[in-house]
């Protein structure tokens, strides 16, 4: 190997070597210490749950309220989808927070029934393991990345939908295949629901409702972030 391609090498290397780094950076940093501080909290036995989730309750609400605004690198989830999901887990650890600011870490609900803040461990675990998982770098096939982009750049209303529609119509055949490491008939079974989704964002005459066309976008949108997330990361 000569000197030059030795220099290429190592420089292909070294941005790999980066790639991954990024994948795992700054941005993952705070869903790492959220998801570390809380893994053990769901295993403690029903009776010490409260005072387990209560000794690290702020802390954990701040770590949800520090953590990225946006996507971290590497995730296939759009703005909202992560918007949301971050969202819910700062709502479950926020009641969580306050609820353990009361007498006995507790509060009567209608009715009289009490409830601990060890009574919202399972909601908080559950959104929890959403949005660890949303977070977590994955690599696209090509033809799904073009097709995720495409609908990513596709609204409504907009003089560019109909256009945008044909386009993914075209890009949705692509779909089909599965990628290494995913289970077939799910990738199946949610490539048709796409592939159906698509094809219900067509623009026809007499037109429809705007609220249809709308409402199939958002479809798309939803069933798309579902056939991604199966793919697993890397």
């Amino acid at each position: 190997m000569t000197t030059s391609s030795s220099i290429v090498t190592l420089l292909l290397l070294l941005a790999c070597g980066a790639s991954r780094a990024n994948a795992g950076g700054k941005d993952h940093e705070v869903i790492d210490k959220l998801a570390a501080t809380w893994a053990p909290i769901p295993k403690q036995p029903a009776d010490a749950l409260t005072a387990a989730v209560c000794a690290d309750a702020d802390k954990l609400a701040s770590l949800a309220n520090a953590a990225p605004k946006v996507p971290p690198s590497g995730s296939v989830v759009d703005a909202d989808t992560w918007s949301d999901d971050l969202e819910a887990v700062g709502t479950q650890l926020g009641m969580i927070s306050d609820l353990c600011k009361q007498p006995g870490h507790q509060r009567q609900l209608l009715g009289g029934t009490p409830e601990t803040a060890g009574d919202l461990v399972p909601a908080a675990d559950a959104a929890l393991s959403v949005l660890v998982d949303v977070a977590k770098p994955r690599v696209l096939p090509p033809a799904v990345a073009k097709f995720q982009k495409t609908l990513g750049a596709t609204t409504y209303p907009s003089d560019k939908y109909c256009a945008q529609q044909k386009k993914l119509a075209k890009q949705v055949r692509s779909l089909t295949k599965p990628p290494a490491g995913v289970d077939a008939t799910q990738w199946a079974t949610l490539a048709k629901t796409v592939a159906d989704g698509v094809a219900g964002m067509k623009c026809v005459k007499p037109t429809l409702p705007d609220e249809m066309y709308y409402s199939a976008l958002i479809g798309v949108r939803e069933q798309v972030i579902k056939l991604v997330l199966l793919i697993p990361p890397s």
